[in-house]
């Protein structure tokens, strides 16, 4: 279940009735970045605490050869394991949940 609303400004999420937004068992904690079909918000799981970064993808504005690559960057992502590449957890029609890592330059 996605439960889900932002607010048209800043990079925190609305809170409803003081709980945080929560998409399955992940609280939203702030958005890490918006692209041309998709926004990436940072997330923790209710048990675990683990941080995690969740890729929510609106549909409506994708075209078939997008939908398309976006279905095939999932199949991809569930045949690596590399300690490089970020894993994924989760992959819905909606959303994508992956280990989340900080900002480290690459050499």
């Amino acid at each position: 279940m996605v439960i889900l609303t932002e607010s048209g400004t800043g990079t925190e999420p609305n809170r409803t009735a003081g709980r945080p937004l929560q998409v399955g068992f992940y609280e939203i904690i702030r958005t890490l970045g918006k692209g041309n079909f998709a926004v990436v918000k940072l997330a923790r799981h209710k048990v675990t605490k683990t941080q995690v970064a969740i890729k929510i993808i609106d549909k409506t504005t994708l075209n078939p050869s997008n939908l398309e690559k976006v279905y095939r960057e999932v199949q991809i992502m569930k045949l690596l394991n590399h300690p490089h590449i970020i894993k994924l957890y989760q992959s819905d029609n909606l959303y994508r949940i992956n280990n989340h890592r900080e900002e480290t330059p690459l050499e």
